[in-house]
């Protein structure tokens, strides 16, 4: 498992304009592992495709979460004669709040389509349009918890109407399998309170004349490393688990960083955070895959990688006592 301190610097210092130095944060578009009918489709499915004439076509697909959750992507592969199979990939962006949709639909025949999406209850309306080819109406209708059914209708431009029918089973749930009791809430909120305890130590330990000062050139100063431990978590916490609605707001380092009373405020501000997305967080979608720098975990087990990145960034910071002929905060339990 790489230390999500690797992981968080990839990723905000891949961003082209990281929470920790712009001043409002990046119009994301809103994650959909927790949205009810993205999860749903999550997974392997198979089943058939009825042409016009009745015959029938064996197809199965597939559907993922990729770029941190925010679209839907799908497989599809479809035996249109005896070992021949046609194979196609879509890539979908879902708005949960008006809960409408656009897709991009690529094949190997080099066919290429654009579709927008509304839902209507427990089915989900696709207008297609397809270069050349005649207007697409797709409807996926929902059957219980491990089926749909898809109607396809297109019109040709002499008004030829052409239906087929998909019915497709799941095959293989993308739930994560390693989920986690209710319970073990309590233990990570426990920890969260413990590494806003172990800051405050950290900051009341160092006299505010030494925050500015730095292990050894080119390191962060004291007072930004314990910034980081707190403000990193909480922007991580805030693009991967929070809302676009309700984001984090990073306070100005140069500011959190003067003194003590600031420094100590910065961390609360950012546990408080925390404490109440963890909270809020649905025990459904504790258990749901997230997508996490090239990784896919449970979204439960992104708190404890945050347990781990505060300890790493703590461990750093014994130096600057060090340096100063000083202890460390004493170990709390003896």
């Amino acid at each position: 498992m790489r230390p999500l301190h690797v992981l968080l610097g990839v990723v905000l210092a891949s961003s082209p304009s990281s929470a920790l130095h712009a001043q409002e944060p990046l119009p994301l578009l809103p994650p959909l592992h927790s949205y009810d009918w993205t999860h749903w489709l999550v997974g392997e499915w198979e089943g058939w495709l009825e042409q016009p004439d009745g015959r029938r076509v064996r197809q199965t697909q597939s559907f993922t979460f990729d770029v941190d959750s925010r679209f839907l992507i799908t497989r599809l592969r479809q035996e249109v004669a005896s070992g021949q199979w046609y194979t196609g990939t879509g890539m979908f962006q879902y708005d949960p709040a008006s809960e409408t949709s656009v897709g991009h639909w690529f094949g190997i025949v080099g066919d290429r389509n654009i579709g927008l999406g509304r839902r209507d209850g427990d089915r989900w309306v696709w207008e297609i349009q397809r270069d050349g080819r005649p207007r697409v109406l797709r409807i996926r209708q929902r059957i219980g918890n491990d089926e749909y059914r898809m109607t396809n209708t297109s019109v040709a431009a002499d008004g030829t109407r052409r239906v087929t029918t998909e019915v497709m089973r799941r095959v293989k749930s993308g739930e994560t399998q390693w989920a986690m009791p209710p319970e073990y809430r309590a233990v990570q909120l426990a920890s969260l309170e413990s590494q806003r305890r172990f800051l405050h130590a950290m900051a009341d330990s160092m006299p505010e004349s030494l925050y500015a000062d730095p292990d050894h050139p080119g390191q962060r100063s004291f007072a930004g490393h314990v910034y980081h431990a707190a403000v990193a978590n909480a922007q991580a916490v805030s693009r991967f688990i929070g809302t676009e609605s309700a984001p984090f707001k990073a306070p100005d380092e140069t500011v959190a960083t003067a003194s003590r009373t600031a420094l100590k405020a910065a961390i609360d501000g950012a546990f408080d955070f925390m404490t109440g997305l963890l909270l809020a967080q649905p025990d459904t979608a504790r258990n749901r895959p997230l997508d996490f720098a090239g990784r896919t975990i449970p979204a439960w087990q992104f708190w404890d990688e945050l347990d781990e990145h505060t300890s790493w960034t703590l461990g750093e910071m014994v130096g600057n006592f060090r340096k100063h002929g000083m202890p460390p905060p004493a170990f709390r339990f003896f």
